[in-house]
């Protein structure tokens, strides 16, 4: 019995002093897009988008658009928006 509680201790030390390597995890891509006015990078999954054709405006363009009197619409939408 002795012997096998000593088989089983070595066998737990090496067990242990093993170092695994971490578990690596890919990580998915961030989609870039331009922003519809300025063409700034903007992530893909930004919810500020133009109310008129759904596309990405970054926060300076949509702020000018608040300053604008035009809020949430690009320029190019405004331009057109009697056509």
């Amino acid at each position: 019995m002795k012997e096998l509680e000593s088989v089983l201790a070595e066998v737990e030390k090496t067990a242990t002093s093993v170092a695994l390597p971490p578990i690596v995890r890919p990580s998915a891509p961030v989609a870039v897009v331009p922003c519809i006015s300025c063409g700034t990078s903007v992530t893909s999954f930004s919810e500020q988008t133009c109310i008129v054709c759904d596309r990405p405006m970054c926060d300076a363009c949509l702020d000018q658009s608040v300053i604008g009197g035009r809020p949430a619409i690009c320029p190019n939408c405004y331009a057109h928006r009697g056509t």
